[in-house]
C-alpha cells in the first residue's frame, strides 16, 4: 500500500504472493477485500487509488475460477460505482475488465456494464493509458462472451462508438480497429453502418511513423493493415468505402495511392460477390488508366512483371502490380460467369473496350490491354474460358507482319499463354478436353514458323523471343499432343543447326531443357539422330569436323531427362566403337569427354541399374579390348568417371556383385558380365599395364562400404603394395588411392595395421634403399594414414605420430610438406555420397569419414609446426602449413589466429606463391575476426602488402593482397592515417598493371583510402 507504481518488481511479487495465498485457500478473496476495508473508499485520493490498484492487480492475476458468481456481481457493481472516480479511473476500468473475464461472470450483466460505461465514462480528456482500459472492457466482453453478447447488439455497437471517439494513440487504435472489425463481422450493424464506417475511415490514410524509443514497437504497417481489416469487415461498408477510396486515388503521393489500392484489393477480396458486382464497372473505369497510360517494362510473363514492379524502389511503379491485383481479385469473385448474365456483360464491356487496342498491334496500349486480360484470366478459370476465345483471334490475326509487329504479337501471346501456365501448371486446375486455348495451337505453330524460319538470322531478339515462347508452350501441362510436340521439336532443331549465333543458340538450348523433360521421345526421334548425323566417322571430312565440337556440346546440353541421357550415352558408345579405328586421338578423347559430361547430367534420384547392364559392358569392352584406348590415360579417366557415376546410382543391393566382378575382371583377368564379350587379351593390372587401375579405383570408391570384401582383404592389399612398387606415373595415384580406399572401407584389424606400419618404418629407415623408392613408399604410407585418420581408427594416432616425426628426417623432410596436404586434401576418390538410412535420414554409404577429423588433426599439427619453425626458421614448415590450410575450413582457423599471425607476418616476404597465398588468406580472416590483433601490427602488414602488389608477378597473389588492403579500411581512422598517403602513392603504379581485374581493384582500393576521414554526403 506504499508503492506508487504497481509495475515495480516488489509490487508484482506482492501481488503474486497474495494470489498464491488465495489459490491455495489460505486466504479467501472475501477476506482479502475485507482487509482492504475502508481504504477502498478512503477520502484520500492517494490511499484510495493504491487500494483499488492492489485489488485490480490481484483480480488480473488470480485464477479466474476462484470467484463465486455473487462475488463477481458485487465487485462489478462496486467498480461501476467508481466510474466517476477520476483519480482511480484507470484501475477501475482495469479491474472491471478482469471481472468480465472471470469464469463466473454472468453474461446478463453485459448490458448493465455497457450502459454504465456509456453513461458514466467519457474518453474525452483522459490519458491514453486510461482510454486503453476503456477498450479493454469491451474487448474482454467480446473475447469471452461473444455469443451471448450478440443479443445485446445495439448496446455493443453504441459502446464501441462511445469509447472510440476521437482516439489518436497508436496502441489504442490497434485495439480499436480490432474491435471494429470484430463487431462488423459478428453483429448487425445495418442501423449503424455509416457511423461505424466513419469511426474508422476518418483515420485513412495513416501516415504514422513510430518514435525512436517506442516501447510498444508499433509500426505504420500494423496500423494500416488493421484499418484495412476494419474497412473490409462488412459488405455494408461498400457503399461508402469504394467511393471514398476511389476519391483518394487522385492523391499525388504514391504512398497514399498504394495504400488506397491495397485497401481496395482487400475490400474486393472480402466483400461478397453480389456486393462487388455492383461496383465492377465503377472500379474498372477508375483503375484502368493506371495500366493503359503507363509504359510497361520489357518482360514477357505476368510473374516477371509482378516481380519487376513489386521490387522497384520507385513507389510510382509499384502502383502497377497493385492495380493488376485488384483486377485479379475482381476476376476471382466471378465464379458463376456462365449463369450470371450481368457478370458476362461486365466482362464483355471490358473486352470490347480493350479489343481495339489489341487488334491494332501498333497501338501503344496493345501490350497494356493484353496484360490486363491475361491477369484476369489467370485469376479465374471461368473468366479464362470466356475471354480466351475472344482475345486470341485478335492477337493472332495479321497477314503482313513486320519484324516489329511480330515482336509485339509474340510478347502479347506470351502473356496470354502465361494465364494458361498459372491456372493449369501452378494452380493445377483440372483441364477440360475442350480447353479454349487448344483451338489456337495451329496458329501458334504458324507464328513460331514465321518468326524462326522466315526471318533473318540477324534478328536475334525476335528469334530469341520466339524460342522463349516455344519453351513456355512446351512446358504447359497437357497442352501439346505428341505429334505437335514433334513438329515443334523439328522446328527448334532446324533453327539450332542452321543458326550459329551464340545468343540464339543459348536460348534454344534452354528450350531443349523443356523439350527433353516434357517430350523426351520427340527429342530422341528427331533431334538426337540429326545431331549424330553431323558427327563424322573419321577426320577426313573437314566441313563436318569443324562442327563436331559444337554438336558434342549440344548433345550434353539437351540431355535433361533420363530417357534422353541413356539414349545419348548408348549412341556415343556406338560412335566410339567406329571412331577408335579411324579417328584421331583428340577426336576420340572429345567424345569420351562428352560421354562423361552426359553421365554427370543424371539426376541423383535416377536409378542406373539398366545402365549397369546395357551401357557399362559395351563401354568397358570397347575401351579395354583396344590397344589405343587401354593405354590412353585420358580415355581411361573419362571411362572411370562414367563407371563411377553409374555404380553410385545402382541399387546398393547389387554392389556386392559389382565388386566381385570388378576384382575378377581387373585383378584376376577373368571374363565377367562387366564386359560385353571376352577380351582378346586378359587384364593383369598388378604386373602389366596398370593404367586400367584408373577405372578400377573409381569403382572401388563408389561401392557401398557395408559390402563384404569378396576375398581376404590383407592378401588383396599385399597385391596392391606390389603394384605400387612398379607403377608408372599416370597410374600411380590410382594405385595408392585404391590402397587407401580398401583400408578405409574394409580393413579394421589393428594388429595387421600396426604390422604394416612397422614394415614401412623399416623400409623408410633403410638408407640402402634409394631415396626415390623410399619416397614412393612414404606416399603409400601417407595414403594409408589418410584412410585411418578420416575414419578415426584406433591406429590412426600411431600413423599420425610417425608421419609427423619425419619432419626431423634429414633425407625425407623435403617430402613432408606433401604429407599434411594429402592428409587433409578433399580428393575425388573420397567424395561422399548419401542414400536414405534409418528414419529416412541421408547417410554416407561409400566411404568412412568422421566429421571433425580435420579439426582434430589441425589442432595436433599446428603447435608442432609453429614450434619447429620458431626454432629453425626452415620454410619447409611454413610450406607444410600453407599446403594444409588450403583445405581447412575458416571455422577451424579462427581460434588459432593469434598463434598463426606471427608466422603470417614473417612469410609475407617469401617467394613461394603457395606460402604467400595462404598467409594472405589467414591475414584476411584475422582482419575480419580479430581486427584488434592485426591493428597492433599495421606497421608490418601494410608495407608488406604494398610490396606484394607492386612486385609480385602472380595475379591471384596480387588480388588477395589488394583485397586485404581494402579490408583494412574498416579499422579506426587514427590507425590508418599514418599510412594513408603512402598507400595512395604506391598503389598508383598498380593502375598500370596488365591485368584489368588488378587495375580495377587497385582503383577501388585507392578510392577507399582517398575517402578515409572525408564526411559522407
Amino acid at each position: 500500500m506504499v508503492a506508487d507504481n504497481a509495475e515495480t518488481a516488489g509490487c508484482q511479487e506482492a501481488v503474486r504472493t497474495i494470489c498464491g495465498l488465495i489459490e491455495s485457500n489460505q486466504v479467501t478473496l472475501l477476506e482479502f477485500i475485507r482487509g482492504l476495508g475502508t481504504h477502498l473508499t478512503d477520502d484520500s485520493n492517494s490511499i484510495r487509488t493504491r487500494a483499488i490498484t492492489l485489488l485490480s492487480s490481484v483480480l488480473g492475476n488470480v485464477n479466474r475460477k476462484k470467484m463465486y458468481a455473487k462475488d463477481v456481481q458485487v465487485l462489478v457493481d462496486f467498480y461501476l460505482s467508481k466510474l466517476d472516480d477520476e483519480p482511480c479511473l484507470r484501475e477501475v476500468l482495469k479491474g472491471l475488465s478482469s471481472l468480465v473475464l472471470m469464469s463466473q461472470f454472468d453474461p446478463s450483466l453485459i448490458p448493465h456494464v455497457l450502459n454504465f460505461l456509456v453513461e458514466k465514462y467519457s474518453p474525452l480528456g483522459k490519458l491514453a493509458s486510461v482510454r486503453y482500459y476503456g477498450f479493454e472492457v469491451l474487448d474482454s466482453v467480446l473475447s469471452v462472451h461473444l455469443e451471448p453478447a450478440k443479443q445485446y447488439n445495439d448496446e455493443i455497437i453504441k459502446t464501441y462508438l462511445h469509447v472510440s471517439k476521437n482516439e489518436k494513440d497508436p496502441k489504442n487504435l490497434l485495439l480499436s480497429f480490432k474491435l471494429s472489425a470484430l463487431i462488423a463481422q459478428n453483429f448487425d450493424i445495418s442501423k449503424y453502418s455509416e457511423d461505424m464506417f466513419d469511426a474508422v475511415f476518418c483515420y485513412f490514410p495513416i501516415s504514422f511513423r513510430a518514435p525512436a524509443n517506442d516501447p510498444y514497437k508499433i509500426t505504420g504497417d500494423q496500423l494500416k493493415q488493421t484499418l484495412r481489416d476494419c474497412l473490409s469487415a462488412s459488405n455494408l461498408y461498400a457503399k461508402d468505402a469504394f467511393p471514398n477510396l476511389l476519391e483518394k486515388l487522385s492523391a499525388t503521393s504514391p504512398t497514399v495511392k498504394l495504400d488506397v489500392l491495397t485497401t481496395l484489393n482487400q475490400c474486393v477480396e472480402k466483400y461478397s460477390t453480389a456486393t462487388v458486382e455492383e461496383y465492377w464497372i465503377t472500379l474498372w473505369n477508375s483503375l484502368k488508366y493506371e495500366i493503359l497510360h503507363n509504359e510497361l517494362a520489357s518482360v514477357e510473363t505476368l510473374t516477371q512483371l509482378f516481380t519487376y514492379y513489386e521490387n522497384s524502389e520507385n513507389e510510382d511503379e509499384r502502383i502497377i502490380p497493385a492495380v493488376l491485383k485488384i483486377f485479379q481479385s475482381l476476376s476471382d469473385k466471378l465464379k458463376n460467369v456462365n449463369e450470371d448474365l450481368n457478370i458476362k456483360d461486365y466482362l464483355y464491356v471490358i473486352m470490347d473496350e480493350l479489343a481495339k487496342n489489341i487488334k491494332n498491334h501498333d497501338d501503344k496500349r496493345s501490350k497494356q490491354s493484353t496484360v490486363i486480360l491475361a491477369a484476369i484470366c489467370a485469376a479465374n478459370i471461368n473468366v479464362y474460358n470466356l475471354i480466351i476465345p475472344r482475345v486470341m483471334p485478335l492477337l493472332l490475326a495479321s497477314d503482313d507482319l513486320t519484324v516489329k509487329t511480330q515482336r509485339q504479337i509474340l510478347t502479347n501471346v506470351s502473356f496470354m499463354i502465361d494465364s494458361y501456365y498459372i491456372l493449369f501448371n501452378e494452380k493445377e486446375e483440372s483441364i477440360h478436353p475442350n480447353n479454349p486455348m487448344y483451338e489456337f495451337k495451329d496458329d501458334l505453330l504458324m507464328l513460331f514458323n514465321k518468326a524462326l524460319l522466315s526471318t533473318s538470322k540477324v534478328e536475334v531478339s525476335l528469334r530469341c523471343l520466339a524460342v522463349r515462347l516455344v519453351a513456355k508452350v512446351v512446358s504447359l501441362n497437357y497442352f501439346l499432343a505428341d505429334q505437335e510436340a514433334q513438329l515443334i521439336t523439328q522446328l527448334v532443331t532446324d533453327v539450332l543447326l542452321e543458326d550459329d549465333n551464340g545468343v540464339t543458340e543459348k536460348q534454344i538450348l534452354q528450350c531443349f531443357k523443356s523439350l527433353s523433360s516434357s517430350y523426351p521421345s520427340a527429342v530422341l526421334e528427331i533431334t538426337v539422330p540429326r545431331l549424330f548425323s553431323f558427327l563424322p566417322d573419321n577426320d577426313t571430312d573437314l566441313d563436318q569436323l569443324n562442327t563436331k565440337s559444337r554438336v558434342l556440346d549440344i548433345l550434353v546440353s539437351i540431355s535433361e531427362s533420363k530417357l534422353v541421357i541413356d539414349s545419348v550415352m548408348l549412341r556415343l558408345v556406338g560412335k566410339i566403337e567406329i571412331l577408335i579405328e579411324s579417328a584421331s586421338q583428340s577426336y576420340v578423347r572429345s567424345v569420351f569427354l562428352t560421354l562423361s559430361k552426359t553421365a554427370d547430367k543424371l539426376d541423383a534420384k535416377d536409378s542406373t541399374n539398366d545402365n549397369m547392364k546395357r551401357l557399362v559392358p559395351r563401354l568397358f569392352y570397347v575401351v579395354l579390348d583396344n590397344d589405343k584406348t587401354i593405354h590412353d590415360e585420358v580415355v581411361l579417366e573419362y571411362t572411370g568417371r562414367v563407371a563411377k557415376k553409374i555404380v553410385l546410382q545402382t541399387d546398393t543391393s547389387q554392389h556386392k556383385e559389382i565388386l566381385r566382378e570388378s576384382i575378377g575382371l581387373f585383378i584376376n583377368g577373368k571374363p565377367t558380365s562387366l564386359v560385353a564379350k571376352p577380351l582378346s587379351k586378359q587384364l593383369d593390372i598388378i604386373n602389366e599395364n596398370q593404367l586400367p587401375f584408373i577405372i578400377f579405383t573409381k569403382i572401388i570408391s563408389a561401392v557401398d562400404k557395408s559390402v563384404k570384401f569378396p576375398i581376404e582383404s590383407s592378401s588383396f592389399l599385399n597385391l596392391l603394395f606390389k603394384a605400387s612398387q612398379s607403377t608408372v606415373q599416370f597410374s600411380r595415384l590410382s594405385v595408392v588411392q585404391c590402397i587407401s580406399l580398401v583400408v578405409n572401407k574394409w580393413i579394421d584389424d589393428s594388429e595387421y595395421l600396426v604390422a604394416i606400419l612397422e614394415d614401412f618404418k623399416k623400409a623408410l629407415n633403410d638408407s640402402s634403399i634409394p631415396v626415390k623408392e623410399r619416397a614412393n613408399t612414404l606416399e603409400v604410407l601417407i595414403w594409408i594414414g589418410k584412410a585411418l585418420i578420416m575414419k578415426q581408427h584406433t591406429c590412426a594416432q600411431d600413423y599420425e605420430e610417425y608421419l609427423l616425426s619425419l619432419f626431423d628426417s634429414e633425407e625425407l623432410h623435403v617430402f613432408t610438406p606433401k604429407i599434411l596436404e594429402i592428409l587433409v586434401a578433399d580428393v575425388e576418390c573420397y567424395q561422399q555420397f548419401k542414400k536414405p538410412g534409418p528414419f529416412k535420414r541421408p547417410v554416407v554409404f561409400n566411404v568412412n569419414v568422421r566429421l571433425l577429423y580435420k579439426q582434430k588433426l589441425f589442432n595436433t599439427v599446428l603447435p608442432l609446426l609453429v614450434s619447429k619453425f620458431e626454432s629453425s626458421k626452415n620454410q619447409t614448415y611454413l610450406l607444410a602449413l600453407s599446403l594444409m590450410l588450403k583445405y581447412v575450413d575458416k571455422s577451424i582457423i579462427v581460434p588459432h589466429v593469434a598463434t598463426l599471425l606471427p608466422l603470417v607476418l614473417r612469410s609475407l616476404g617469401t617467394e613461394s606463391n603457395v606460402i604467400v597465398t595462404s598467409s594472405l588468406s589467414i591475414l584476411t580472416i584475422a582482419v575480419n575476426e580479430s581486427d584488434e590483433l592485426v591493428s597492433r601490427h599495421l606497421s608490418t602488414v601494410i608495407p608488406n602488402l604494398l610490396e606484394i602488389v607492386n612486385t609480385h608477378k602472380n595475379e591471384a597473389v596480387k588480388r588477395n593482397a589488394l583485397e586485404c588492403l581494402l579490408s583494412l579500411t574498416k579499422f579506426d581512422l587514427h590507425l590508418l592515417v599514418p599510412y594513408k598517403q603512402d598507400i595512395i602513392t604506391r598503389l598508383a603504379k598498380v593502375l598500370d598493371d596488365p591485368k584489368r581485374s588488378i587495375r580495377r581493384l587497385a582503383c577501388d582500393c585507392r578510392q577507399a583510402y582517398f575517402e578515409l576521414g572525408v564526411p559522407r554526403q
